[in-house]
């Protein structure tokens, strides 16, 4: 039986390229920029429904509070946030999406849902199981465990 680890590293490493690419550059959306961070950001305020503190998304996605401060503020500024005191807390800052932000990400969510019919398209249920099984093994790359076991570190 043939491998094929040579050809999925080299598309590994074209998603990866394509990854690093989509981190630094900005796509227009709704007349705005917005960058990686901004889109998974926005995405998860609006699943989550409830307004959080900046300290809530920091653990959240577990990066420097500064990264996520600014993101927030770039989502403030193009109008897709709106910042409020706690009115429990005044020191807090409670942070909620606006309508203009619930559409950003319906745009955001539309084009990815297309993008992800146009891969899965043509595969059969037993390959859209390979490669659920594929990238949960991919995520297991991050967890804790694998990271204190993995002897090239």
């Amino acid at each position: 039986m043939a491998t094929y680890h040579r050809e999925i590293r080299r598309l590994l490493d074209k998603l990866f390229y394509k990854l690093i690419h989509l981190t630094v550059e900005s796509r227009t959306i709704m007349g705005e920029s917005y960058d990686w961070l901004d889109i998974l950001l926005l995405d998860r305020m609006v699943c989550e429904k409830e307004t959080r503190c900046l300290g809530g998304w920091v653990s959240e996605f577990d990066l420097k509070d500064q990264t996520i401060k600014s993101a927030i503020d770039h989502l403030f500024n193009n109008g897709d946030l709106v910042k409020t005191v706690d009115p429990h807390d005044r020191r807090r800052t409670l942070i909620k999406v606006t309508p203009r932000g619930e559409a950003v990400n319906k745009t955001i969510e539309k084009s990815s849902q297309e993008a992800l019919s146009f891969v899965l398209r043509d595969m059969t249920v037993n390959e859209e199981k390979a490669i659920l099984k594929f990238l949960s093994k991919v995520n297991q790359l991050s967890v804790e465990k694998f990271q204190n076991n993995n002897p090239s570190k």
